[in-house]
């Protein structure tokens, strides 16, 4: 513990269910905090740094943002592209799979060092999906035209 306070500051973050023993400024403070980190369940240990922590925030806020985009749109070029409509029905089973598969091939990456190869994936499998997307979003601007021989 005492090698640990050399590279980190301690917070003890009090946040009781009987606040009446709390001035005004305390319960208004702990809440804000209670947000800004969202902390939902007690207790919670909570590791950041004041550089790190903005770009973490900001890498999650734009991945949300890819993730929170990009689905919909990917369901809805399936469903443009898929004239018989019995491939759109599998996109939901897809997003299944993906959520439970996720996190155990991030687990199995994560080395309790670095997050670089699950964040590796990551990127990797944004940039093929949004190739793979793109490609048929082209491809269905300029359709082939059949031969007729």
């Amino acid at each position: 513990m005492e090698e640990a306070g050399k590279d980190f500051v301690f917070v003890l973050i009090d946040l009781p269910h009987d606040t009446s023993g709390q001035s005004a400024q305390v319960q208004q403070q702990n809440e804000k905090l209670a947000e800004q980190f969202g902390i939902e369940n007690f207790p919670t240990v909570f590791l950041a740094d004041a550089s790190s922590m903005a770009i973490y925030s900001i890498g999650c806020c734009l991945f949300a943002l890819a993730f929170g985009a990009g689905l919909p749109f990917a369901i809805a070029e399936i469903a443009e592209l898929d004239l018989d409509g019995r491939y759109v029905i599998l996109s939901v089973p897809a997003v299944g799979m993906g959520a439970m598969i996720g996190p155990g091939v991030a687990g199995f990456l994560y080395t309790g060092e670095s997050a670089l190869l699950v964040l590796t994936l990551v990127a990797m499998t944004m940039i093929v999906a949004a190739g793979l997307m793109w490609t048929a979003h082209r491809n269905k601007l300029s359709p082939t035209i059949a031969s007729t021989e």
